[in-house]
């Protein structure tokens, strides 16, 4: 399309991308030519994104990739943006769903979140969960936005110490604008409302 072809887009895996063989296609159609790996880095200035592999909690995220990640992260400078980008979330609010409880994941949380914090991760975003949700721990600011279409989640039966807000039901995404040391991140609805904003 004209957007494609003229707008950078990159794409994270998740579970929904990769299952039933489907690596391969996501790889072909999805993949930065040349870029056959599932993880990546993307600099604009001085915000750094650090797209994932974390597809659903931490079974993807193997030796290789946290070596990787520590390394992008330690070389980014203290006063710029790191901003963390992948499917499956770390803290969250939540349910049981088939005998797994679908909030704040141990396995993702003990696997990643110290680095995070180690090394002044700023934002992370995920999906996963089919709604919207701003969370806060420890000095990083989780985004969960898994609203873009699929059958909502119901409402959490379980609500993260981390949670500062939530909406279940309503389809939409998040945009962000920064400036300076400022990052704004509003929660937009389907119709182009602004559903709740948060400035970092």
């Amino acid at each position: 399309s004209p957007v494609a072809e003229n707008v950078p887009v990159r794409f994270v895996p998740g579970n929904h991308d990769t299952l039933f063989g489907g690596l391969q296609r996501y790889l072909y159609y999805a993949g930065p030519a040349g870029e056959p790996r599932l993880w990546q880095r993307i600099d604009a200035g001085n915000v750094h994104f650090l797209l994932l592999d974390i597809e659903w909690s931490a079974e993807t995220y193997t030796k290789e990739q946290a070596a990787w990640l520590e390394t992008q992260l330690k070389s980014i400078p203290a006063q710029d943006w790191t901003i963390v980008m992948g499917h499956g979330f770390y803290y969250a609010s939540g349910g049981t769903v088939m005998g797994w409880n679908w909030y704040d994941n141990p396995e993702t949380i003990s696997a990643l979140t110290p680095l995070f914090e180690e090394y002044g991760v700023d934002i992370v975003f995920s999906g996963h969960n089919h709604y919207m949700e701003l969370l806060q721990h420890r000095g990083v600011t989780y985004a969960i936005c898994g609203a873009f279409g699929g059958v909502p989640d119901p409402e959490p039966t379980y609500i993260s110490p981390a949670s500062i807000w939530r909406l279940q039901g309503e389809a939409g995404f998040v945009d962000v604008s920064i400036h300076g040391d400022e990052a704004t991140l509003s929660f937009i609805s389907s119709n182009g409302d602004v559903l709740k904003s948060f400035t970092i």
